[in-house]
């Protein structure tokens, strides 16, 4: 699939950049020959990488970014390696002839001539089609892959290829563990039950699934149930002991993973450093924040003030209908803390009535009394109470991608963690809203925040404001 969208990719800019040239009487087929060699290394250097990066082994990172952005990766390397080729091998067959006489004649003067580029061919590759080509790869790649990891993930949601595993360990870390392989079946985990770290357990199941029995039992147990993998779910393990519970599953050749002890210290980035024999983990961050921030803080700025204008309409519409079917103010504030604890005055168009507007329980169905008829629930299905909310964007207290912002008495019972989420600004979508999670509680799904802020990139802004206005035109509840 990755090959047949890197050649469809390159006919497309053959085509697109040589129809309006001089030659455009050219035909396709024709316009193809002419560029061939530099296509079939173009298709052979971003197939080799796309395999050297690993992009052909079965990953899945929230909303894929990882994968898209090693295919980024991989077209740079390829256009560069192309790029290269061109100019070293054009007419390499007349630098053999000048430099190395003794080599004409000879087999390895055939095999080089294959890799000669006529200077004819060379002059013909123009910019145009050259960076068309690659940026068109991306393109298709990206397309492609979206589609292929649908494709497969369908698959295992409906319960083909799925990986039979196991998880040693019974206490909240495991059962969360298991609540993410039975939530998110598109992982490819097929969950089978629990290994209790006890040598002697006192209980037939672990928060109502199998236990399927102790470590005494673990080779039993992997070749009774056909276990592939094993997750090692208890962070509190010694270590000599993690060791050589490692050491039976490589022996009884079953792939493991285990969930470390400092298990939110990873949803920061960090590097291995070593101190003489000793591995030591430091958090990688920003050397200088502040060119990322000011991109991101321009980005805002361009992007809220032009979907402002678009909206002016909408604005316009919601005025009138709020009016005729409720009294009260258009524009509903409310309190919200932001970036560093600063609380602000965040604006919605008002969806209930006026006397029901405060800090309660948010409704979760569009019946509910305290919404206006009509109006008030279109607006919540389509997340159309939230455009006011521009305003506070390019008031420079929100971002258009961010964590959520929270009411103050929220705010107040968080934890060392949570406050984490306070060292951005909050945004107006974010990455747990676009996520499988968000059928969850967002509080039970802090690390979508701590990865946005650790990995945070115009391209993953982007890929979440794509992503909002796919889910904007699709009816949805209120929660």
């Amino acid at each position: 699939m990755d090959g047949l969208a890197i050649v469809s990719a390159c006919v497309l800019a053959f085509w697109l950049t040589e129809r309006g040239a001089e030659n455009s009487s050219l035909e396709l087929a024709g316009m193809v020959k002419r560029h061939l060699v530099p296509g079939i290394v173009g298709l052979a250097t971003t197939l080799f990488f796309l395999w050297y990066l690993h992009l052909y082994q079965w990953q899945k990172s929230i909303l894929n970014v990882q994968e898209y952005k090693k295919v980024f990766q991989v077209v740079v390397i390829s256009f560069l390696c192309t790029a290269t080729y061109l100019f070293l091998f054009r007419n390499f067959g007349r630098t053999i002839e000048e430099h190395f006489p003794s080599v004409i004649g000879t087999s390895l003067h055939g095999f080089l001539e294959i890799f000669s580029v006529e200077s004819e061919t060379a002059g013909n590759w123009r910019k145009g089609v050259f960076l068309s080509m690659f940026g068109f790869i991306f393109l298709f790649l990206c397309v492609e892959r979206m589609c292929m990891f649908r494709c497969i993930s369908w698959l295992h949601e409906k319960g083909f290829g799925n990986i039979p595993v196991a998880i040693i360990g019974t206490g909240p870390m495991a059962n969360r563990l298991q609540q993410k392989m039975r939530l998110f079946p598109f992982l490819g985990f097929r969950f089978l039950g629990f290994l209790d770290p006890a040598d002697e357990p006192d209980q037939e199941a672990i928060h109502g699934h199998p236990l399927l029995g102790s470590l005494t039992d673990l080779e039993t147990v992997c070749a009774t149930h056909s276990v592939q993998q094993i997750f090692i779910a208890d962070p509190e393990m010694p270590e000599d002991r993690l060791l050589g519970l490692c050491a039976r599953l490589d022996a009884q050749g079953v792939r493991y993973s285990v969930v470390p002890r400092l298990y939110h210290f990873f949803s920061q980035s960090f590097r291995l450093d070593t101190l003489d024999t000793i591995p030591l983990l430091q958090p990688s961050r920003y050397s200088n924040k502040y060119p990322v921030d000011f991109l991101k803080r321009l980005f805002d700025l361009v992007i809220a003030a032009i979907l402002l204008v678009i909206s002016l309409p909408i604005f316009f519409f919601v005025a009138i209908a709020l009016k005729l079917k409720s009294p009260g103010p258009i524009l509903f504030s409310q309190t919200r803390v932001g970036q560093k604890g600063h609380t602000f005055s965040m604006l919605k168009f008002r969806s209930m009535h006026i006397q029901q507007c405060g800090d309660e329980r948010t409704p979760s169905e569009t019946s509910d009394s305290r919404i206006v008829p009509g109006i008030g629930g279109f607006l919540r299905r389509y997340s159309l109470d939230e455009l006011p909310q521009l305003w506070n964007v390019l008031r420079g207290e929100m971002s258009l991608v961010g964590p959520r912002p929270e009411m103050p008495f929220i705010v107040a019972g968080y934890g060392p963690l949570e406050m984490n989420r306070l060292a951005v600004k909050p945004g107006l979508t974010g990455l747990w809203q676009v996520s499988e999670a968000r059928k969850a509680p967002i509080h039970d799904n802090m690390d979508y925040d701590l990865y946005y802020i650790e990995h945070q990139s115009l391209f993953l802004d982007l890929l979440i404001l794509g992503m909002t206005a796919i889910a904007v035109f699709r009816i949805r509840g209120t929660a």
